[in-house]
């Protein structure tokens, strides 16, 4: 039986975004179900969170809430927000947005490339 869990990520905690791009595909038996390993950064009005890779690059859109699952650890990791690769300015605008639909997630392209080893937009 499926229930609905609402997990109340705090500032700094551990993330798994899910991927729903492998949902549609005909091969998703051997695509990765689970991108991550993400930092909740902040959320804004819609309830969606800001999430940052390790490295501190941040998404360019926030992720809705069902897309995340929490990383358990045995112990916490500390994290500072001004080691963030973004402006104050941009985190601002990123916090008052509403963003919260299926539509308005972001593209995991990205993610998806990082953990493959091997970036997909570079041209011989």
């Amino acid at each position: 039986m499926d229930t609905i869990r609402d997990f109340d990520f705090q500032l700094g905690s551990l993330v798994l975004m899910c991927n729903t791009k492998v949902e549609k595909s005909l091969n998703r038996k051997m695509q990765l179900w689970y991108l991550g390993l993400l930092i909740i950064v902040s959320w804004n009005r819609g309830g969606a969170y800001i999430i940052c890779k390790l490295n501190g690059s941040i998404l360019h859109q926030p992720v809705a809430a069902f897309q995340l699952l929490p990383y358990l650890t045995q112990e916490s990791i500390p994290f500072d927000i001004s080691s963030l690769d973004i402006n104050t300015e941009r985190l601002w605008e990123l916090e008052h947005t509403n963003l919260q639909d299926d539509e308005d997630l972001p593209n995991i392209g990205d993610l998806e490339s990082d953990s493959d080893g091997n970036d997909e937009d570079s041209t011989d």
